[in-house]
């Protein structure tokens, strides 16, 4: 037998191999191509990468520079604030006194002033009051009061305070007439009435033990009236059955009355038989 089928049986287990894409041209320009597109991928970014380093060293030096250079301008703003501030502070302080002085020298001028004015017009008002109280005294005495005694308030405004009792009664046609005397006059003609209206009060106020004494009439810019009472029995105790005032006053005038009829009656005539024995 020959050797030749052997030799086709090799060549059919043995097939010829491809080329590989590796040894093939294009494979080649590809592989060529994309080694250079990365290294000029990591060129651009090796050099971004220094552009943004650079950069952001320049904004590192910029920006200390300026924090540099606003912290000298804030500090120099800060020496010429307080520096102003103090100029400030001592202008006000000049100008406060200046005005403190002058209000209280203006303070002072009116203050004595006020003060003259005052006892001008205090003078003037005692005198004015004065005269209104003379002018209305005889008319009290003729409404039936006894003027026992007068105060003068020297105070802003005066007063006058006067002490009055009850002398008599007037009847109605005298204090007409009175009232009818007094036109003209407006303050004496208000006390007289102003007396009558008191007058009706005091009649209609009893207290228990006590007894009207006087009026005391404050005469200001609001008159004011205050009725005096006194105790009957300045040394009897008061108790709760005490008669009022006027039924004391009628027991103690009726006392001596019934003690001189008493005294005036006859003996009485002794008994037949009494005695002693002859």
């Amino acid at each position: 037998m020959s050797d030749r089928p052997d030799e086709e049986d090799e060549g059919l287990a043995h097939p010829p191999e491809p080329e590989t894409d590796e040894d093939s041209p294009r494979a080649t320009g590809l592989w060529s191509r994309l080694q250079s597109t990365a290294q000029k991928v990591a060129t651009g970014a090796r050099s971004a990468a220094s552009k943004a380093a650079q950069v952001t060293a320049d904004v590192a030096r910029e920006t200390m520079t300026v924090a540099r250079e606003g912290a000298s301008e804030s500090a120099a703003m800060a020496r010429h604030t307080a520096s102003h501030l103090g100029e400030v502070r001592d202008q006000t302080a000049s100008a406060f006194a200046k005005v403190g002085k002058s209000v209280s020298e203006t303070t002072i001028g009116i203050a004595q002033s006020a003060s003259k004015t005052i006892a001008v017009a205090s003078a003037e008002a005692v005198k004015a009051l004065v005269n209104n109280v003379n002018e209305a005294l005889p008319y009290i005495e003729r409404a039936g009061y006894r003027v026992s005694e007068i105060e003068l308030g020297l105070s802003v405004p005066p007063k006058v305070v006067m002490h009055l009792a009850l002398d008599e009664e007037i009847s109605g046609e005298m204090r007409e007439a009175l009232l009818k005397d007094c036109e003209g006059r407006w303050f004496t003609r208000q006390l007289i009435e102003r007396l009558h209206n008191v007058r009706q009060i005091q009649r209609a106020t009893q207290f228990v033990g006590m007894a009207f004494d006087e009026i005391e009439i404050e005469v200001a810019l609001i008159p004011s009236v205050l009725l005096h009472y006194r105790k009957v029995h300045r040394t009897l105790r008061l108790e709760a059955d005490t008669p009022l005032t006027d039924a004391v006053e009628a027991k103690e005038a009726a006392m001596p009355q019934a003690q001189a009829s008493t005294e005036s009656l006859p003996a009485a005539p002794a008994e037949a038989g009494s005695g002693d024995e002859p």
